[in-house]
């Protein structure tokens, strides 16, 4: 009994064509990843900015510093620890998906 093979050629088109699929999917994720960390990026630098001044820079304002000023104060606190935790988060994923890019270009 006979059969056929496809052609190396057809293979190796088929392979690229899944391949590329998979790697565009990856890149899409590592950019929605990087868009996510520019936004991230600006809020937080908002939320910085608006600790600091809420803050001040003088002992009289830490001393005689009003309870909405603190509590403003400790939302920005949190806000810059969920920050801080997300951008972790998402700077782990990336390392993970380019490991997955490097080993499937590797193929």
């Amino acid at each position: 009994m006979r059969f056929k093979i496809r052609s190396t050629k057809r293979d190796e088109s088929s392979d690229a064509k899944r391949l590329g699929s998979i790697e565009r999917s990856i890149l899409n994720a590592i950019s929605d990843i990087e868009s996510e960390k520019d936004g991230l990026a600006r809020r937080l630098k908002d939320a910085r900015d608006s600790a600091s001044v809420h803050a001040g820079s003088e002992a009289s304002e830490y001393l005689d510093r009003e309870e909405s000023v603190e509590k403003e104060l400790s939302a920005s606190e949190q806000v810059l620890v969920s920050a801080a935790q997300r951008v972790r988060q998402l700077n782990a994923q990336l390392e993970h998906l380019h490991r997955v890019l490097d080993v499937l270009k590797q193929t």
